[in-house]
C-alpha cells in the first residue's frame, strides 16, 4: 500500500517537474486512487445533528484520564500515611525489645515518620497557598475578560478599538516608510 502511493506520488512530481499537465493531472488521480479511504466516525451524523440542536445530545463517558489521576493521587497518599503510620509502629515494636541500639534505632524511625507528617502537612499548606493565589490570579483575568468582551459587546466601544488599531497601524507604517530610506551604512565608518 505504502509503496503504491510512494510510487503514484513519485510519478506526479516527475510529471509536474516536466511541465506535463495532462499526465500530472491523470498521476494526481492515482494519488489519490492510492490513498487509505477516510471512514468517518459511526456515530457523526448524531453528533451533527446534537450540535444543531436538531436531536438530543449523545451522552458519552468522559476520558478516564482524569480517574487514573484520581487513583494514583489516592495510592500516594495511603502510602505516605502508611509509611508514617509503619515508621512509628515500628519504632514502638523495637523500643521494647532492648534499650541499647534498637532503642536508638526506634527513636531515629519515630523521628522519621515525624518528619514525613511534618513534611506532608508543610506541603499540603504550601500548595493550598499556591492554589490561593493562583484562584486570584485567575480572579484579575475573569475580570480583564469581562471588560474585553464588555467593549467588544458594545458597538461603539468596538468602533473606537477598531478606529484606534487602524490608526496605530497607519501611524507605524508612515514611520516605518520614514526611517527606512534614511536607514544605510553611510554613517558607519570603515576600519
Amino acid at each position: 500500500m505504502q509503496k503504491r502511493l510512494f510510487r503514484a506520488i513519485r510519478g506526479w512530481l516527475g510529471h509536474e517537474l516536466a511541465e506535463r499537465e495532462s499526465r500530472a493531472e491523470a498521476a494526481l488521480g492515482q494519488v489519490f486512487r492510492a490513498l487509505p479511504p477516510l471512514l468517518p466516525p459511526a456515530d457523526l451524523a448524531e453528533e451533527v445533528l446534537a450540535r444543531i440542536g436538531l436531536a438530543p445530545a449523545v451522552w458519552r463517558p468522559a476520558p478516564l484520564a482524569w480517574q487514573w489521576k484520581a487513583a494514583f493521587a489516592l495510592c500516594a497518599s495511603a502510602s505516605a500515611v502508611a509509611v508514617a503510620w509503619l515508621a512509628s509502629w515500628i519504632g514502638s515494636f523495637l523500643a521494647g525489645f532492648r534499650p541499647g541500639a534498637m532503642g536508638e534505632i526506634a527513636a531515629g524511625l519515630a523521628s522519621f515518620g515525624e518528619w514525613l507528617v511534618a513534611t506532608g502537612a508543610a506541603a499540603l499548606v504550601a500548595g493550598g497557598q499556591a492554589l490561593a493565589r493562583g484562584l486570584r490570579v485567575w480572579e484579575v483575568l475573569a475580570h480583564v475578560g469581562d471588560l474585553v468582551s464588555e467593549v467588544v459587546s458594545s458597538p461603539p466601544l468596538l468602533a473606537a478599538l477598531l478606529g484606534a488599531t487602524l490608526l496605530s497601524l497607519a501611524a507605524f507604517k508612515v514611520l516605518h516608510g520614514l526611517l527606512v530610506p534614511e536607514r544605510s551604512n553611510g554613517y558607519v565608518s570603515s576600519i
